[in-house]
């Protein structure tokens, strides 16, 4: 079961132009940065979806709880050296702490990106590192998954509950799920809605003052997008593996 969902995770992709925006609205929102330091790495329910992420404890300031986009910024870059990433800060006794997910790992033979894995990831932030924070977006409907299940929304709520997402495990699985198997598969879905609603919104901030939609480097240049920000020395770039056909963003 974990199989059919860690596909799908694979499949998160952003266009590099859209990472670039990102980077450009995370380098605006800069007089406003958050610190976080390096607490681990993906969770077992991460792992599980076949996604990776970094684990960030913030210090001082929280996030509120919801889905996230931020541009982080590693101690070893430029100032305008921001990465985009996505990712969730939930709102239990984990109050502080971000997943997250970034994106700035070349898809072999194309212009998008996906997520960093863990090898890329341990050598760009080292656990213990302090990174800064450029909050770009929050996801407040994070937990609605009414885009992705809509057909099996049996309730008329507009929110897909864990009994809804079991019935269609039952009918994929043709057996019982676990209640490991249909949280994979609610996370498996949050994490594609975040993706491409973040894509989406990255889209129409930078189409406002200063940028017009117009980017200061060469649309689509992944060098220019990890330019300055420590991710030069082939962290980012694609290897064997690499995620799977997916959403653009």
């Amino acid at each position: 079961m974990s199989l059919l969902w860690s596909r799908s995770s694979r499949g998160i992709r952003w266009s590099v132009a859209t990472a670039q925006r990102a980077r450009e609205i995370a380098l605006a929102g800069s007089d406003m940065l958050m610190r976080a330091r390096v607490a681990g790495r993906s969770p077992d329910v991460i792992r599980n979806v076949g996604a990776c992420c970094v684990r960030l404890e913030l210090l001082g300031t929280k996030l509120q709880p919801g889905g996230w986009t931020v541009g982080l910024r590693a101690p070893q870059a430029r100032n305008d050296g921001f990465v985009a990433a996505i990712g969730g800060a939930p709102g239990d006794h984990r109050r502080g702490i971000l997943d997250a997910l970034v994106m700035a790992r070349h898809c072999e033979g194309g212009d998008q990106v996906t997520f960093l894995g863990e090898d890329a990831l341990e050598r760009w932030l080292p656990l213990g590192a302090v990174v800064e924070i450029s909050p770009i977006w929050q996801e407040t409907d994070f937990f609605d998954l009414h885009r992705q299940f809509r057909a099996i929304d049996t309730d008329g709520s507009g929110e897909i509950d864990a009994a809804e997402v079991g019935q269609l495990l039952r009918r994929v699985l043709g057996e019982e799920p676990s209640e490991e198997q249909v949280a994979e598969a609610r996370l498996s879905a949050r994490l594609h809605e975040l993706s491409e609603r973040a894509a989406e919104r990255l889209r129409v901030l930078h189409a406002g003052e200063p940028w017009k939609g117009a980017l200061t480097a060469a649309e689509g240049s992944f060098a220019a997008l990890v330019g300055g920000t420590g991710l030069e020395d082939g962290c980012g770039e694609a290897s064997e593996g690499a995620a799977g056909r997916g959403g653009d963003g």
